[in-house]
């Protein structure tokens, strides 16, 4: 073998380990060039996901605030609302021309406290509006004439007493209106209730 075949194999040798090298080199740089474009991804979707994330806690936590001040909203109009309509009821006992309309109530809720004390015994009072009616219920039920009290700053009705004390109820007007608050209330909603 000749010095020049010698060198030509040697060249071609090295030539070829230079080509074998580069080649793993550029390997080795795809390699790592995807390597870091899956990281650069990575790192992108989880950005996006943590920003979604947080405009959805942003979303949510609005509409939750855009829902809780229509509630409130709702209850003040209906509390507004109760409120004109328990007005204008009050205002409507006080007149003496809503006694007409309010003698079979005032006669019954006075017919149902006399049911629960020993009429012999008990005190009425009332109004001098209700006077009358409230004299002939309480005459009719068997309660002495003594028992009844004309006060003029009695609300329309009448209140009873046991004669102890110890009970007392009332069976005015007003009165009802505050037990029958709830239902009345719901009734008032009911009627004045936007439909849906």
């Amino acid at each position: 073998m000749t010095a020049v075949s010698l060198l030509e194999r040697l060249a071609k040798q090295a030539g070829e380990e230079a080509e074998a090298r580069l080649a793993l080199a550029r390997a080795e740089a795809l390699r790592i060039t995807q390597e870091g474009d899956e990281q650069r991804a990575l790192r992108r979707r989880t950005a996006v996901a943590q920003r979604a994330g947080e405009l959805r806690a942003t979303h949510d936590e609005a509409c939750a605030m855009a829902a809780l001040h229509t509630a409130n909203a709702t209850l003040t109009a209906r509390a507004r609302l109760l409120d004109r309509v328990f007005s204008a009821a009050n205002e409507m006992v006080r007149q003496a021309s809503s006694l007409e309309l309010l003698r079979p109530a005032i006669a019954r809720r006075l017919g149902m406290a006399l049911d629960h004390v020993d009429v012999s015994r008990c005190r009425v009072t009332c109004g001098v509006l209700a006077r009358e009616i409230v004299q002939r219920v309480a005459t009719d039920r068997g309660v002495p004439s003594a028992g009844v009290t004309i006060d003029e700053a009695a609300p329309l009705g009448s209140i009873v007493q046991s004669d102890d004390g110890v009970a007392e109820i009332d069976a005015t007007v007003a009165g009802a209106l505050r037990q029958g608050a709830p239902e009345l209330s719901v009734i008032a909603l009911a009627m004045f209730a936007e439909p849906r």
